[in-house]
């Protein structure tokens, strides 16, 4: 897809916009992650943690999206990548980011599986549900 002129400038700006937009969608589905986590419901943890990972997945296709565009017109101008590499780096970071936090909401996950029969077998049923920080 080539971009004349400042048309490129456009197809960068709504690149961005929506990653912004996708990102505001991971805050709130974070956040109901973490509801999901502290009141230990397993019916919907996977539901949840599903959610993250397609906003995740579908971040990391806008970052692609925008280094290609970004090295096309790089390429177009016949001027050095800097701005392009300066991406690709960027989007580097994004997907250690990325897979970090996946690791953690994975972890998270065999964690309250693990820890919710050890805390009804330590605390016993006579003893008060004591809430776990997240």
């Amino acid at each position: 897809m080539q971009h004349a002129g400042g048309q490129w400038l456009e197809a960068l700006s709504e690149l961005l916009w929506r990653k912004r937009q996708a990102l505001e969608r991971l805050i709130f589905k974070l956040a109901v992650a973490r509801i999901v986590l502290s009141i230990d419901n397993r019916e919907w943890l996977a539901m949840a943690s599903d959610d993250v990972a397609e906003l995740v997945d579908e971040i990391e296709e806008l970052d692609r999206g925008r280094i290609e565009l970004l090295e096309r017109q790089a390429g177009d101008l016949d001027v050095a990548l800097t701005l392009a590499s300066l991406a690709v780096a960027a989007s580097r970071a994004s997907a250690s980011a990325a897979t970090a936090l996946r690791s953690f909401i994975n972890l998270s996950t065999v964690a309250s599986v693990i820890t919710s029969p050890l805390l009804s077998l330590t605390l016993g049923p006579a003893s008060r549900a004591v809430p776990l920080a997240l």
